[in-house]
C-alpha cells in the first residue's frame, strides 16, 4: 500500500508528554500513522492513499489537542518562528526585571544585611509575572490536563500557584507573617530561561540539517529565449540549461555541457579534495564551484537532487526512536502523576509532623519544581540528532534511530570483494614476453586497448599510461566478444585475447601457461599478462581498525578461490568464502545469526542485494548499484571503506551519549526529589535546578559535534 508523507511543525509543547498525547491522538484515526518528535518540534504523518485527510484537518486535530501546527517547509526565513523566539525573549527580560526586586533582599541577607520589600510592592510586582509570562504554563497544563494527561507544565502550574496563592492568602488573613512571591516568580524565571536555553540548544543539534538545506540556492541562471534569467530554483524543468559562475553553489543535479572546473563536494559526500569536472560529467545540487563557470543540463531538481534524498534520509533518521529510548518513554508515561502524588504525601507528612501548614506548603511545592520530566524525554532524541546530523557531514548517512543502536552490537562484518575491497577496476599484475627482444612489440599490440571496449581495456589503459607509452594509430580493429581483439599497426596485424583466439589466427601459444590475455603478432607469439582486481587503497588499514574494535572480518566473494586466498592473505582475512551464489552470500549470513552472531553486510552490487537484506546491519558504498543503496541500512557517501569504523565509532559515540544523558536525567530525578521532600531545597533552587536538568542534557548531546574519529 502506497502513502504520503507530511511534515509539521508543532508549537507549545514543554515535554514529552506533549509530543506523546499529539502522536496518540492522531494514530486513533486509522490509515494514519504519526510521529512526533519533542526534540526538533516535527511531526511527520504518513497517511495511506485509501485514507481522504488533508493537511489542513490534521493541523485542526493538533490545535483541537492544545497545541499550534503548521505545514512545514524547507524555507530558511521563518518569520513565524523568528518572532516567537523575540517574545520569548523580550518576556523573559521582562520577568527578570519584575523578579530582581523580590530576590535581591535574600541576597543582602547573606552579607547580614535586612531589607524588605512592602507587602503589596511583592505583590504588584509577582502578579504579571505569574499570570503574562506564567500564561504558557497555565495553557500547557490546562491541555494537558483537558486530553487527560499531564506533563512539565502541570507541575509549574501546580508549584507556582500553590505558593502565589498562600503568599496571598498570607497578605489578607494574616499580614506581617512571611510571603513567598519571591519563590514563585523566581521558579517561572528561572523555569522560562530554561526553556529558552533549551530550545537554543535543541536547534544547534539539528543544525545540520538547516545547514544541508541552506546548500540549495533559491535561484539559477536559466538559459530561456537565447539569454540567460535569474529564476526561481522552483520553476526550472528537466533539460534546462543553468550557468554556474565560479564560486556559486550547483542549483541542480546534472550534466556539464561546457566548461570545466573544479568542485568542492565536502558538504555532500565529506569528501575534502576537490573535484575536477569537464563536459560529460555529472554534478550534484549543493557542490560549490570553484574555478571556472560552467553550463549545466538540468536531470533532478528540488525534491528528486541527491541533496534533497540525503536532508530526507537525515531527517527520517531524526523522526525515527531508538529501542533504548522505550524505558525512559515508560517513564515519563506515569512520571507527572507519580510526582504530583509524592507532592502531597510530602505536605500530609509534614503537617502532620509538624502542625506547619506554610512549611508542608512550601516542600511540597519545592518536589514539584525539582522534578523533570523534559531531561528523560530529550536524553535519547537529541544525541540521535546531533549524531544523525554529524554522520551527514561525515558523508555517513544512517537510514534510523534503530540503525545507530544496532551498529552498537555488530561483532562481525561480512565484505564483498570485487566493488568492496577492490574498487572493481582491473590492473596488470604481471606480464611475461616470450623474448626480452620482443618487448617493444608486445607493448605495440597492447596499444589495441586505446580504443577497445574490451573488459581488459582499462588495465591495459593504466598499464601504458604508467610507462609513457603513445598510441600509433589504428585501423581495422575489431572485436569478437568473448575471445579478444585484433588491428593493425603500420600495416602489421596484432591479437590480444583467449589461447584459443590466437590459435585461431595461426599463432602457436605455449600450453604450460596460465594467463588472463596472450598477446601476438602475425605468425608469432608475443607474451602474455596477469590482471587483478585494484585493491582499494584504504582496505588494509580498515580492516586493521575494525580488528582493534574486537570486530571479526569475513569476506564473500563469487571470484575463484586462488583470487580469493591471495587477496584475503594481503589483507589479513582469515575466514573467506570464494566461488559464491548471491544466494548462497545469503544463507553464510543466516548462519552466522543462528551462530548467535550479530552480522554486517558491506557490498555493492545487485548479487549483494540479498545477503544485505538478511544481515542485522548493512552498508553500501557510493559507487554500488541501486539496489544495494536502497537495501542498506547505511550509505557510505564518501566511497572509502574507512567510513565503515568511521561509521560504527559513531554510533558507539551517539549510544555513549545516549546512556549518559538517561544516567543525567534519572540520578537528577531520584536524588532531587528526596531532597526536596525531605525538606533539603528551597523552592527557588529546585526550580532553578529543574531548569537546568534539561539544558545540561542538551548541551551534553552537542558535544557530539565536536567528535571525531581519531583517524
Amino acid at each position: 500500500m502506497s502513502e504520503k508523507k507530511i511534515y509539521f511543525s508543532v508549537e507549545g509543547m514543554t515535554c514529552t508528554a506533549c509530543s506523546a498525547r499529539i502522536e496518540k491522538k492522531l494514530n486513533r484515526i486509522e490509515g494514519i500513522e504519526a510521529r512526533v518528535n519533542f526534540a526538533t518540534e516535527k511531526a511527520v504523518v504518513s497517511i495511506s492513499d485509501e485514507t481522504k485527510i488533508q493537511a489542513s484537518e490534521i493541523i485542526q486535530l493538533i490545535e483541537n489537542t492544545g497545541y499550534k501546527a503548521r505545514e512545514y517547509l524547507e524555507d530558511r526565513t521563518d518569520e513565524k518562528t523568528k518572532s516567537r523566539e523575540k517574545l520569548e525573549t523580550y518576556l523573559f527580560i521582562f520577568s527578570v526585571i519584575l523578579t530582581l526586586p523580590l530576590v535581591f533582599p535574600m541576597l543582602l541577607m547573606v552579607f547580614n544585611f535586612h531589607y524588605h520589600i512592602p507587602s503589596y510592592v511583592q505583590l504588584l510586582l509577582a502578579t504579571p509575572v505569574q499570570f503574562i509570562v506564567g500564561y504558557r504554563f497555565y495553557k500547557g497544563a490546562y491541555s494537558a490536563l483537558r486530553g487527560f494527561s499531564a506533563n512539565m507544565d502541570v507541575l509549574v502550574a501546580l508549584g507556582t500557584s500553590t505558593a502565589y496563592f498562600l503568599s496571598l492568602y498570607t497578605l489578607l488573613i494574616h499580614p506581617g507573617q512571611h510571603l513567598y512571591f519571591e519563590a514563585s516568580a523566581s521558579i517561572i524565571t528561572l523555569v522560562y530561561l530554561g526553556k529558552i536555553l533549551e530550545h537554543g540548544a535543541r536547534k544547534k543539534t539539528s543544525s545540520a540539517i538547516k545547514e544541508l538545506i541552506e546548500l540549495q540556492p533559491e535561484t539559477a541562471l536559466v538559459r530561456r529565449d537565447e539569454e540567460w534569467k535569474e529564476t526561481s530554483i522552483r520553476e526550472i524543468q528537466s533539460g534546462e540549461v543553468c550557468q554556474v559562475r565560479a564560486g556559486e553553489l550547483i542549483p541542480v543535479d546534472g550534466e556539464v555541457l561546457k566548461g570545466e572546473s573544479a568542485l568542492e563536494e565536502a558538504s555532500l559526500t565529506g569528501e575534502s579534495l576537490p573535484r575536477s569536472v569537464r563536459p560529460g560529467e555529472k554534478v550534484y545540487a549543493g557542490t560549490k564551484n570553484l574555478n571556472a563557470s560552467l553550463e549545466v543540463k538540468t536531470i533532478s531538481m528540488g525534491k528528486d537532487t541527491a541533496l534533497a534524498k540525503i536532508i530526507q534520509t537525515v531527517e527520517t533518521a531524526i523522526e525515527s526512536r531508538a529501542p533504548i529510548q522505550k524505558l525512559a518513554d515508560k517513564v515519563s508515561a506515569f512520571f507527572v502523576p507519580t510526582v504530583v502524588f509524592i507532592s502531597f504525601c510530602t505536605f500530609l507528612v509534614w503537617w502532620l509532623i509538624t502542625g506547619n501548614l506554610e512549611l508542608s506548603i512550601i516542600n511540597a511545592v519545592a518536589v514539584l519544581v525539582i522534578s523533570c520530566p523534559c531531561a528523560l524525554g530529550l536524553a535519547t532524541p537529541t544525541a540521535i540528532v546531533a549524531g544523525s546530523g554529524l554522520g551527514a557531514k561525515l558523508g555517513i548517512l544512517i537510514k534510523d534511530a534503530a540503525t545507530l543502536e544496532k551498529m552498537n552490537r555488530v561483532d562481525i562484518l561480512a565484505f564483498d570483494k570485487t566493488g568492496t575491497l577492490t574498487s572493481g577496476k582491473t590492473l596488470i599484475q604481471s606480464y611475461e614476453l616470450s623474448s626480452v627482444e620482443e618487448e617493444s612489440e608486445f607493448f605495440t599490440a597492447l596499444c589495441l586497448e586505446n580504443e577497445s571496449n574490451h573488459p581488459l581495456a582499462y588495465a591495459v589503459r593504466s598499464f601504458l599510461k604508467n610507462r609513457q607509452i603513445s598510441p600509433p594509430e589504428i585501423e581495422n580493429l575489431t572485436t569478437e566478444a568473448g575471445k579478444g581483439i585484433r588491428g593493425s599497426i603500420k600495416g602489421v596485424d596484432y591479437y590480444i585475447g583467449s589461447a584459443g583466439f590466437l590459435k585461431e589466427n595461426g599463432i602457436s601459444v605455449p600450453t604450460s601457461i596460465e594467463a588472463t590475455a596472450f598477446v601476438g603478432k602475425k605468425g608469432r607469439y608475443l607474451g602474455c599478462f596477469q590482471v587483478s582486481d585494484e585493491l582499494r587503497p584504504d582496505a588494509k588499514k580498515a580492516l586493521e581498525i575494525l580488528r582493534k574494535l574486537g570486530i571479526e572480518t569475513l569476506m564473500l566473494t563469487g571470484d575463484k578461490k586462488e583470487k580469493a586466498v591471495l587477496l584475503a592473505q594481503e589483507l589479513g582475512i582469515e575466514t573467506f568464502k570464494a566461488e559464491v551464489l548471491p544466494h548462497e552470500k545469503r544463507e553464510a549470513i543466516l548462519r552466522l545469526k543462528k551462530e548467535g552472531k550479530v552480522p554486517g553486510m558491506i557490498g555493492d552490487g545487485i548479487n549483494d542485494g540479498p545477503a544485505l537484506a538478511e544481515a542485522s546491519l548493512s552498508f553500501s558504498l557510493a559507487s554500488g548499484s541501486g539496489i544495494a543503496i536502497e537495501t542498506s541500512d547505511v550509505s557510505l557517501l564518501k566511497n572509502e571503506l574507512l567510513s565503515v569504523p568511521r561509521a560504527l565509532l559513531l554510533s558507539r559515540a551517539v549510544i555513549r551519549k545516549i546512556k549518559q544523558n538517561l544516567f543525567f536525567a534519572f540520578i537528577y530525578n531520584v536524588i532531587g526529589i528526596p531532597l526536596a521532600a525531605l525538606g533539603f531545597l528551597n523552592p527557588m533552587f529546585a526550580g532553578a535546578a529543574m531548569a537546568m536538568s534539561s539544558v545540561s542534557v542538551v548541551s551534553n548531546s552537542l558535544l557530539l559535534k565536536r567528535w571525531k574519529p581519531g583517524f
